[in-house]
This record gives structure tokens, sequence and C-alpha cells, in this order.
């Protein structure tokens, strides 16, 4: 154009000063130029309307070739500069280079495009221009003037330059563009492929005319040149085509073989599903927890869920939500029922065909667990209150304590006063059993004190039967003895443990609660204890306490001693016996329950007798 506008002969012809390129032409490729550049830098919009503008002349030449018409549009651009030169198209682009500028106008309209499939136009197009241009380019370049057709060929090899550029340049953007690198693996090929298949084959031809009409070979030899020539460059084009097939195919199996590898390793169960529901995959965790082979045939996922959670499941498949979330029932291949959580997200499959995947979760345990808390929250509770009763019993018995002494003294002064009157009726006598009765409620409750006290363990050498003696006071006083009779049978009487001795009491206590319990939970009237201590060896002691209650039921008999296991239904918290045996175990002894051959219980613990090796 500046060679046009400056008149300077070696510009206007692009390097030949023989020959111009038609200014009208180079309008035109300014123009396309321009919308190609617009459509590169992302300014869709510019673009089109440029190559609108551009495509209007074009028509028109079109129209003025076709119809033989003058319609003057070689006179828009230095129609006299043309007349000067004399040259025979009068200024205006040939046929030939209408179309490639054609060409290139579709192409770039289709690359402004963001759908895979018009890009991959606009590289068909663009190959077509640059296999066009080669074309011409060589006519030019081998043929003599006066053989050439100006009007459709043109008359100078450096005009083909533009064009090649133009085409090469879209090919180039199309194909290295960013937006395309999500495509498939089937546009992806074809791209890359069809620039070779369209513009490779022309070259066996440019040199079949190159060698022609340089002597070089007949037109036989040529001709066959040419099918040989094309023959290779397609089987070149299909070993391509196959190394990529191949590639795509090894990438596809190894993908295939790591989704397996992470289904088969998600603790969750996986199931892939179409939009009807069908099950078309599913991991080895959801064959574990529905029970079925991993080589059993498809079925609908309804099949695996209860009553009301196939409808929900109808209703989110029909729906194709996006994320969606099912809890209920599901139902295992034997008939056999658990809670289920099922979670599901939407994706397209082949051809575009909606499928779900559902992640699924066994909630038994997640349920169990939940209710274990709390049944332990509850029992916790429990043990909070009775820790609050036996503080509040503690400062009870404190309380008392003083009362009960002065009302001792105050007895003790009315029987000193009746004394000394000489009363003769049975009335000092009334007070002195009053005054017993006060002292052995008064010694009740310091035992109590020292049963609830916390404190360090402290084992030392206690004579057996007076810590059995008060045990039995301890429980007789909170539970009254008008229906039970305790016997103790201790042999040797003077035997000595080597005990805590509130933890023994504590031990005994325990024990001797139960089997008034067990006994008054018979109704069948009044019952005996038994509790027998004897040497089974130098240096321990076994000790029993038998009850002629109903006994420990057979189911629990094996567990009596795990924590929260009771024979209470409910009223107890099952954690006594637990204990009472840590504690003999924590005295090196142990402890067992049997049942009686008749009726009642026996529960027999061991404890360290005081002898020399003791404190040795």
């Amino acid at each position: 154009m500046l060679g046009w506008i400056f008149g300077i002969a070696p510009l206007r012809g692009l390097g030949n000063p023989n020959y111009a390129v038609a200014p009208f032409a180079v309008a035109l490729f300014l123009l396309i130029t321009s919308s190609a550049m617009f459509a590169h830098l992302g300014k869709q919009s510019a673009a089109r309307l440029l190559v609108g503008v551009t495509l209007v002349p074009l028509l028109l030449l079109v129209l003025q070739y076709a119809a033989h018409l003058d319609l003057g549009l070689e006179r828009i651009f230095y129609h006299r500069q043309v007349l000067e030169l004399g040259v025979l198209n009068r200024g205006v682009p040939g046929t030939g280079a209408i179309s490639v500028m054609l060409l290139d106008c579709v192409a770039i309209l289709l690359f402004t495009s963001a759908e895979p499939l018009p890009r991959t136009w606009a590289v068909i197009l663009a190959s077509t221009s640059i296999g066009l241009t080669a074309l011409t380019a060589t006519m030019t370049l081998i043929s003599a003037p006066a053989a050439l057709a100006p009007a459709f060929i043109g008359r100078s090899t450096a005009t083909s330059l533009p064009n090649f550029a133009m085409g090469a340049a879209i090919l180039l953007h199309v194909l290295n563009s960013r937006q395309d690198a999500e495509i498939n693996f089937e546009y992806r090929l074809f791209r890359r492929l069809a620039p070779a298949i369209i513009m490779l084959p022309v070259f066996p031809s440019l040199l079949a005319l190159v060698t022609v009409g340089g002597a070089y070979l007949s037109l036989n030899e040529a001709q066959f040149m040419v099918v040989a020539g094309n023959i290779m460059i397609v089987s070149l084009l299909l070993l391509i085509g196959l190394r990529g097939a191949r590639q795509q195919s090894d990438t596809v199996r190894l993908q295939g073989e790591q989704l397996r590898s992470i289904l088969a390793g998600v603790p969750d169960a996986v199931i892939v599903t179409d939009d009807t529901g069908l099950v078309t995959d599913f991991s080895l965790a959801a064959a574990r927890l529905w029970g079925v082979p991993l080589d059993a045939e498809g079925c609908y996922m309804a099949t695996y869920l209860g009553e009301k959670e196939q409808a929900k499941l109808a209703r989110f498949l029909e729906a194709a939500e996006p994320e969606f979330l099912l809890t209920g029932e599901g139902v295992r291949t034997d008939g056999s029922r658990f809670p289920l959580e099922l979670r599901g997200a939407v994706f397209k499959g082949v051809d575009g065909a909606t499928c779900f995947t559902l992640f699924a979760r066994d909630l038994s345990e997640k349920l169990a667990a939940e209710q274990h808390v709390a049944k332990l929250g509850a029992q916790l509770a429990h043990v909070a209150r009775h820790n609050a009763m036996g503080e509040l019993a503690a400062d009870l018995a404190h309380e008392l304590n003083q009362p009960l002494t002065a009302a001792i003294n105050y007895l003790s002064t009315v029987g000193y006063m009746l004394d000394q009157r000489g009363d003769e009726t049975n009335a000092p006598e009334m007070v002195g059993h009053a005054r017993s009765q006060i002292a052995r409620a008064g010694e009740i409750i310091r035992r109590m004190r020292e049963f609830a006290q916390h404190r360090e363990v402290e084992k030392r050498a206690e004579p057996l039967m007076p810590m059995i003696e008060d045990a039995m006071q301890l429980v007789l006083a909170g539970t009254g003895g008008h229906d039970v009779d305790i016997e103790l049978a201790v042999e040797p009487p003077n035997v000595r443990v080597f005990v805590d001795r509130i933890q023994f009491q504590q031990v005994a206590v325990n024990l001797l609660r139960n089997a008034v319990e067990a006994i008054r939970s018979s109704e069948r009237g009044r019952g005996k204890i038994l509790i027998a201590a004897s040497l089974v060896e130098p240096e321990w002691v076994e000790l029993q306490f038998i009850d002629d209650g109903p006994g420990v039921p057979e189911p629990i008999l094996d567990q009596l001693f795990e924590r929260f296991t009771s024979t209470k239904a409910g009223a107890g918290m099952g954690i006594g016996l637990s204990i009472s045996r840590r504690i003999i175990e924590a005295h090196g002894g142990t402890m067992s329950a049997v049942n009686g051959t008749v009726a009642g219980a026996t529960f027999r613990f061991t404890l360290p007798a005081v002898t020399k090796s003791v404190f040795d």
C-alpha cells in the first residue's frame, strides 16, 4: 500500500518491479489481516465486523466475474496509476486470489467460535488456502507469462506470500489455542492430521509440474511420481494416526486401571448408574456391602434400597440434580436391611448421556457408636448423681454426728440423775437402751464417713472378722435386716489378711447388697446369706458369699464382671462387681461367681493371709 501511495514500484510488487499487486487486493488483504489480529486478541465482535465488511466487495467481485459485469470496482483505488501500468486484470484480484481470500474470511469467522467443530473447520479451510496458494505460486513460477490467465492466477509468485502467511497464521492459532486443550482425542487427532491430509498431496503435483516444465521427466513418469508420492503420504498419515490412536488407547487403559484401583481402595461403596438407575459399575466395597459378586450382571439400584428410598432415588434421578443426599434403609441380596447414607453426583457419560456416581455408607457402626455414647452419657450422669449423694451422705454424717453426741451426753446426764434419785422404775434401763442405740447410730455414721472418704490405698494387716461385721452393719443399716438372716463362719476366727480396710469393705458391701436385693427380688419370704472364710493355703484366705436367692441368669454369668453388666433390669449400673474384681486382683487375689445346684449364687475371692512371708 505504501508502494501505491508513494509510487514505489518494488513495494507495489512485493519486490518485483515489473509487476504490481492490485491496489484493490491490497485493501482487501489489509481488512482480512486486521480481522485476524482482532480475533487472535480475543475481540471477536470487531473481527466479525471487519470480516463482514471484507465479504461485501469479495462477493461483488465474484458476481462481476460470474455474470461478466463491469461494476467499476477497479476504479476505487488508484485507477489512473493502474491504467498507466497496462495490467491485464484492470486492477482487480484474480478469481484464484478471490477464492483464497474467501477461504481466509470464512476460516476467521469459524475460529472466532468457542465450539470445537467450527474451529476444526477453520483448520480445514486454512489448510485448503495454503494448498491453493502453493499451487498458484508454482504455476506462476514454472509457466511462461503467455501461458497464464492473469485474471485467475496472477503474474507474480511474490503475491502468493501474504496469502500463504495468512493461512499458516490461522492454522497455528487454532492448533495452539489453549481453549481447545480439553477437547476429546478425535478432534485433536483430526485437527493435527487435516493440514497434512490437505496440503501434502499438493507437493507431489507441484514437483511433477516442475519436472515436466523443465523437461526432467516425461508426463507418464510425472504422473507415476504423483501417485507414488500420494501413496507414501497417505501411508505416513495412517501410521501417525495409528500411533496416536494407540497412545490414546494406552492412556484410556491406564486411566481405567487407575479408576479400578481407586474404586477397589475406597472404603465407601461407589456405584455408577445411568439416568434410569441401571448399575453399570460398582466398587469392591459396594459388592461387600450388598453381598453382590463382582462379576454379577448389572441391575437397578432400586433393588438395593427400601421402598421409601426407591421413590426418593427415582425423583433425584429424574430431576438430574448435580448433588443429592439420601438417607434410609439399604437392602442386601440376602434380604437383610441396614441404615444407609447415599450421596449422588451427576456427570456426562459417553455421547453426552446423563450418568450418576453414588457413594454409599453403612451407618450401622455410626448409629451404634452414637447410641453407645448416649448410653455412656447417661451412665456418667448416674455416676455423677451417686458421687453427689456420696458427698451429701458424708456431709450429712458430719452434721448428724454432733447432735447425736449431744443426745448421748444428755441421756448420760438423765441416767446419772435417775441413779442419784434412786428411781426404781424401768426408766434408767430405757435411758440406757436409748443411749446405746444412739451410740450405735453414731458408729454407723462414722463407718459410712470412712467408707465414703477418698484417700490413698493403704494395705495393712487387718483382722478379717471385724471388717466383715462392719460391712454387715453398713448394709443392714441401709437396707434393713428384717427379711434376711446373715450367718458368719470364719475359720480360724482370728485370721488376719493383708488388705486396705476400706477397699475390702467396699467389696464386702457390694456383695452383701447384691445378695440382699437378689433375695428380696425372689419374693419367697425370708432369705439367708452365709459368709464363710477359711485358709486354703498357708498364704491365702478364701471368702465365700453364698445366698439362697434366684441366682445369676446363665446368659450373663460369663460376663458378670464386665463393666455395665447388671442383673437388676435397669436398676443398677453394672459397675459394682467390675470394681470389686479389680480391687481383689489389685490385692493379688482372684474372684469368680457360680450358681448353686438348687438355688442362689456363690461369689468367691481370695486375699493374702498375714504370714511371715507376706512381710518378707
